[in-house]
């Protein structure tokens, strides 16, 4: 018992590493735990995993050959040998393994593997085909996703936009089907279409959020700001603390109305986000703190976004505005400076460049 206790004690600790992103410790924890146990499942998988995200595959394929060996009915044995196989150009070996291995376990994700490899082959068309046969037998909404993908990858979008529909048609509270239906519309520019998907998607699953702030998102990007906020309204009734609509509609607020009402929302949303310590979120306080005439806090706020992330174009844009706001000359001429040095392109940029060259 104390044995089995202290095997549990170190997967647990790998698994903090590797959740910490310290690969090389979760190795050395790993390399224990297989003294203790070489044929754990769990532990194979970790350190094939590691050798391979660093390109070390060979001793990564024997690991994997052994999984697949002991552990036929189980999926990681026969994913963890495709780089190798992938490295070195056996497609067909690596496609014939994934195949057997989805045989033998019913893996969505061997599919999906399987599919990645055909297409980055150029073989699209078999990646379909595969697909096609598949969902003969199962047509669970991640299967037809695949199939859509698939689609794509082939350069047939009407295709990709069937299955999609009929995926919806089955079960309208697939969330993932309205949004990759959405996002084929959005690629081939058709907002009208876009929009009506995901309105669609809202209207069958009031109670998602991910469709909600996905179609509010839409509205803004394609300029129709008004229904853009009152959707972030709508989403923030029932769900008063979204961090994602919260910014999202403060944001809105003060870069589009003047109004002393929105201004006032907008600024008590941002005493509510002063206290994420995200930059992108601050940095929405920071500017709703500058729009609203709060220009020291302002200050204050921006100059901790922008000592997180000095490479970042707007930050610094709005921290230049701040200053230039408060009489500080020299540090607008700073951070606008800094802004318009990138090359990057970012809302404000035209203000930026103006409040520069008056300075």
């Amino acid at each position: 018992k104390n044995n089995r206790d202290n095997i549990d004690a170190l997967m647990q600790l790998a698994k903090y590493h590797i959740k910490n992103e310290n690969s090389a410790e979760a190795e050395k924890v790993i390399d224990d735990y297989l003294r203790l146990d070489a044929n754990n499942y769990e532990a194979l998988s970790i350190k094939s995993s590691i050798l391979n995200a660093r390109k070390d595959f060979a001793p990564a394929y024997q690991l994997a050959e052994k999984m697949v060996n002991l552990y036929p009915e189980k999926e990681n044995g026969y994913i963890q040998s495709v780089p190798a196989l992938m490295s070195q150009r056996e497609i067909d070996k690596a496609i014939g393994l994934l195949d057997t291995g989805y045989e033998k376990t019913g893996s969505l994700q061997l599919l999906r593997v399987s599919a990645v490899v055909h297409v980055s082959a150029g073989k699209a068309a078999d990646a379909v085909s595969m697909l096609q046969t598949a969902s003969e037998k199962d047509n669970s909404e991640q299967l037809l996703l695949l199939l859509a993908d698939a689609h794509l990858a082939n350069q047939d979008n009407e295709a990709a936009i069937k299955v999609l529909k009929d995926s919806i048609t089955q079960d309208k509270t697939r969330i993932e089907s309205y949004l990759a239906l959405a996002s084929v519309y959005s690629n081939k520019k058709d907002n009208e279409q876009t929009i009506a998907v995901l309105q669609d998607g809202v209207k069958a699953n009031p109670d998602d959020t991910k469709l909600g702030i996905t179609l509010a998102g839409y509205y803004e990007k394609v300029g129709n700001i008004d229904y853009a906020i009152k959707h972030y309204e709508y989403i923030l009734a029932d769900r008063p603390e979204n961090l994602i609509a919260n910014n999202n509609l403060a944001s809105l607020l003060a870069d589009h109305r003047t109004d002393e009402a929105s201004l006032k929302r907008a600024k008590e949303i941002a005493d509510i986000l002063k206290y994420v310590n995200q930059p992108i979120v601050l940095d929405t306080v920071g500017w709703v703190y500058f729009k609203t005439g709060n220009i020291t806090d302002a200050i204050a706020v921006l100059e901790k976004v922008v000592a997180a992330q000095p490479n970042t174009p707007i930050f610094s844009y709005h921290l230049g505005m701040a200053h230039h706001k408060a009489g500080n000359s020299d540090e607008a001429r700073k951070y606008l400076a800094a802004a318009l040095s990138s090359g990057n392109e970012f809302d404000g940029r035209d203000v930026a460049e103006a409040t520069l060259n008056s300075l």
